[in-house]
């Protein structure tokens, strides 16, 4: 049975609320599972790949080495 945060950000994402980018920060802060972002989507969870910059696709700020 799929949880009810799930159900209620699939409901948005289909009805046009949600995008993909906005539906990858809910896996991002733990919210959802990559299995979940695909149940929603309909699409592979990819890890965003850090930009030159330090940041990655989602904008977040990685601590420098």
């Amino acid at each position: 049975m799929k949880s009810r945060i799930v159900k209620v950000v699939k409901y948005f994402f289909d009805n046009g609320n949600l995008t993909v980018d906005q539906i990858k920060r809910y896996v991002v802060v733990g919210t959802l599972t990559a299995d979940e972002f695909k149940v929603i989507t309909g699409e592979d969870y990819v890890v965003a790949e850090e930009a030159s910059d330090g940041k990655t696709e989602e904008g977040d700020s990685q601590p420098a080495e």
